[in-house]
């Protein structure tokens, strides 16, 4: 029986019933059965993809420009990733804040906000990523893992808490949790970016399992 079949079916049985209640009872019914429990039909498999980090040549910094200018072999770097790959990932000037990379054009990254650092020339820098989208249809995290060291990630921990014990972000290597970073964008393609921390540097692949939002 479909959605459409249900409600009418609600209406025979129902004497003046109009078409908008049922149609409402008819959803709250369906949301009750969804959250009922975690069915098979409400769970998604993704694979969270994590790049290797970009450091190679210097970069040039300028307080107060959002500006970041590359040498040579810096740009031969970026410019062999795909851009819309490239500039979903942030940037960072030794162990200064990240910024989040809007956009590249050799041999310029432009910044999300203006560089508040020293202005530095011939400086070391990386290019990694912190942030990573769920899919289309997420609702929540279930299960994150690590399938080569063998565990998982905690999935409790929100951006508040996670400035809270770590607000310099300073430490690299094996992600221990995932947590939520913020909501971003417009419609119809707003959504949520998650960071993995400790940011990963080399690139690996985290299988993980979500609940898809259910459908009314």
């Amino acid at each position: 029986m479909n959605y459409l079949q249900a409600w009418n079916e609600l209406m025979s049985y129902v004497p003046k019933l109009s078409p908008p209640l049922a149609q409402k009872v008819v959803q709250r019914a369906w949301h009750d059965i969804r959250e009922s429990r975690m069915w098979s039909f409400l769970v998604g498999e993704t694979v969270i993809e994590v790049p290797n980090q970009i450091s190679d040549g210097t970069v040039t910094t300028t307080n107060g420009s959002a500006l970041v200018v590359g040498d040579t072999t810096a740009d031969t770097a970026w410019a062999a990733v795909l851009n819309a790959d490239f500039i979903t990932r942030q940037f960072r000037s030794g162990a200064g804040p990240i910024y989040n990379i809007v956009s590249y054009t050799s041999p310029n990254i432009t910044l999300d906000r203006a560089y508040a650092e020293t202005t530095v020339a011939g400086a070391a820098y990386s290019i990694y990523k912190c942030y990573y989208p769920p899919p289309d249809d997420f609702l929540r995290w279930t299960s994150v893992v690590d399938p080569i060291n063998g565990y998982q990630f905690g999935l409790d921990r929100t951006k508040s808490q996670l400035d809270h014990t770590a607000p310099l972000r300073g430490a690299v290597g094996q992600p221990l949790l995932i947590s939520s970073y913020k909501f971003e964008g417009s419609e119809p393609d707003a959504g949520w970016l998650f960071e993995l921390y400790p940011h990963p540097l080399n690139q690996v692949s985290y299988p993980a399992l979500y609940q898809r939002r259910g459908m009314a």
